[in-house]
């Protein structure tokens, strides 16, 4: 009986760290997903970003018809992330900054890119997916007047396609955006 009460003891051990080791693995993979993003900002040092209350958002891309289910998406989650940072989106009026995202995609990526889209538009099946990792996402955050940049930030090593969804676009923008306002000026 002693003996089965150890075999016993030593299994949910065992099960215990596996469990444990599964979560230890769960997570690097989480970090190496978004590892693989690289971010890169500037900014005008004379600006008081504490100053900085109210924003809105506006898509000034040429691409922005063909994509606009992936500006959609950047709209509302910058709105999210900025409203999470404690600025509010302005319901009228000037806002004290203005919020501009651009997308681009590597030459192979916009060939897949293209190619979903016109497949969807001719009521297709949506892309083929397997498209590399070529997209950049940049934000301006931009005075009213527009001619003043007071913070600009880009980030690559993503996906941006039907088949990918709308995942990758999120974290980017997410990861980008947590360097705003930035740190020196918080």
């Amino acid at each position: 009986m002693a003996h089965s009460i150890v075999r016993y003891s030593c299994g949910m051990h065992i099960l215990a760290l596996r469990k444990h080791l599964l979560v230890l693995v769960a997570l690097v993979m989480a970090g190496c997903a978004s590892g693989d993003l690289q971010v890169r900002t500037s900014y005008d040092q004379k600006t008081s970003f504490a100053e900085l209350k109210t924003f809105l958002v506006t898509v000034e891309a040429d691409n922005a018809h063909d994509l606009a289910r992936f500006y959609g998406v950047l709209r509302t989650t910058i709105v999210d992330e900025l409203g999470q940072r404690g600025f509010t989106k302005a319901e009228g009026g000037s806002p004290d900054f203005w919020v501009v995202p651009r997308l681009s995609f590597s030459s192979s990526q916009a060939k897949g890119l293209a190619a979903t889209t016109s497949s969807q538009a001719e009521g297709g099946p949506a892309g083929t997916g397997g498209l590399p990792k070529g997209a950049t996402l940049t934000v301006q955050v931009i005075r009213p007047d527009r001619r003043t940049v007071l913070w600009e930030g880009a980030v690559t090593g993503f996906t941006a396609n039907e088949v990918a969804g709308s995942e990758p676009l999120k974290a980017a923008a997410r990861r980008l955006l947590a360097e705003f306002p930035p740190l020196i000026a918080r």
